[in-house]
């Protein structure tokens, strides 16, 4: 009788071990399937520098040192070079600022953008440099 309880103890706990053992083995195949899985994400993922505006020190600075804010009201000033310039005097400059600009102006998203006083002065100097290139071709 001792021998067969021995055996039936030594089955069921054998029986026990292996269940405990597919468990053990179904949770590590899980977890490493996490693993795995969380590992791949993470490979997926790149890495972005910080991500920087690409403008220069000297174009940040384009209130101090650009044309528009240092040369332009000077030359404002000098009626004369002035209409030269832009082919215009000072006042159907500011008239013709006031019809374009809204349809020139730009929203600020990722830096700040040129005004449109300063587009459009661009513009018009741009529009007499080729009409002089012209001229000469």
């Amino acid at each position: 009788k001792l021998y067969r309880w021995h055996r039936e103890c030594k089955h069921i706990i054998q029986k026990y071990n292996r269940e405990m053992l597919r468990r053990n083995i179904a949770i590590m195949a899980t977890v490493g399937a996490v693993v795995v899985w969380v590992t791949k994400i993470s490979k997926d993922k790149r890495c972005y520098k910080k991500k920087r505006t690409w403008t220069t020190k000297f174009f940040r600075q384009r209130q101090r040192y650009g044309f528009y804010y240092t040369g332009l009201p000077i030359l404002r000033l000098e009626d004369l070079r002035f209409r030269n310039y832009f082919r215009m005097n000072a006042t159907q400059l500011e008239e013709l600022l006031q019809l374009v600009a809204p349809r020139i102006t730009r929203q600020f998203a990722i830096r700040e953008p040129i005004e449109a006083g300063q587009r459009l002065c661009i513009c018009l100097r741009y529009m007499y440099i080729r009409d002089i290139f012209y001229v000469f071709v």
